[in-house]
């Protein structure tokens, strides 16, 4: 889970960085992109046979948290 946290904040501070200025559309695009990756981690993490689930739902719950914090700060 902490991948797609630093992933997510790799992105926006790889743009923070190059001074780049998205636009509504794009911005758009990125948080939709965001999204389906974090709905394919929420679905892999649920589906994984290797895992009981009680802890496949404490790291979805977990991820969702994770999430939800990041998008907040980033004002999404």
């Amino acid at each position: 889970m902490d991948v797609f946290d630093a992933l997510l904040r790799q992105a926006v501070s790889g743009l923070l960085a190059g001074n780049l200025t998205l636009s509504e559309e794009a911005a758009g695009r990125a948080c939709a992109d965001a999204s389906v990756q974090l709905l394919r981690k929420i679905c892999a993490l649920a589906l994984d046979p290797s895992i009981e689930d009680a802890q496949a739902l404490e790291n979805v719950r977990a991820l969702c948290t994770q999430a939800q914090i990041f998008f907040r700060e980033q004002g999404m």
